[in-house]
């Protein structure tokens, strides 16, 4: 953020792939991205991957289809998704996986002193990761460990103080 406080937008172009919304972008637009909508206090935002599997979700799923076209962010999260996107003429820059991501977001986060939370997974997943993310990026993530996966389970679950990204 700049030293005055004044809240920098970065702008994402989005595409239509095939009936879902996709936005063009690199690791930087993402960690930029995150930025601008952490400083946006009081609304969650939804970061969501795209690959072959959710894509067909989206068919499948009406609700899911409904939250994947109000999502702040959609990332292509796979290789099928940037050789369509070329083929149809809307082509995205490259695959970003979270693997991918999820150092870059965690010094950004410790840069920025933002918070993550670490959900999903067996036991003792998110606490092994967490510690990787400690000594790589200068972190202590907030923790759960969860083999939760739906939305409707993470909204149950109790949240630690003002986590500036779940993961």
């Amino acid at each position: 953020h700049p030293p005055s406080g004044e809240v920098v937008t970065h702008p994402v172009k989005r595409v239509d792939f095939m009936g879902v919304p996709l936005d063009v972008l690199r690791t930087e637009d993402v960690l930029a991205k995150i930025g601008e909508l952490c400083a946006q206090n009081g609304r969650v935002h939804t970061l969501i991957y795209l690959n072959a599997h959710t894509y067909c979700q989206n068919f499948s799923d009406p609700q899911y289809h409904e939250v994947v076209r109000n999502a702040d962010l959609v990332y292509p999260d796979g290789m099928s998704i940037v050789w369509g996107s070329r083929i149809i003429g809307r082509p995205v820059p490259v695959k970003l996986t979270l693997s991918d991501m999820i150092h870059p977001i965690a010094g950004y986060a410790a840069k920025h002193g933002m918070g993550i939370y670490l959900l999903g997974g067996k036991p003792g997943v998110a606490e092994r990761a967490a510690n990787v993310l400690k000594v790589r990026c200068s972190i202590v993530p907030s923790l759960l460990g969860s083999n939760t996966h739906t939305c409707v389970e993470v909204e149950d679950q109790v949240m630690p103080p003002v986590p500036n990204h779940l993961l």
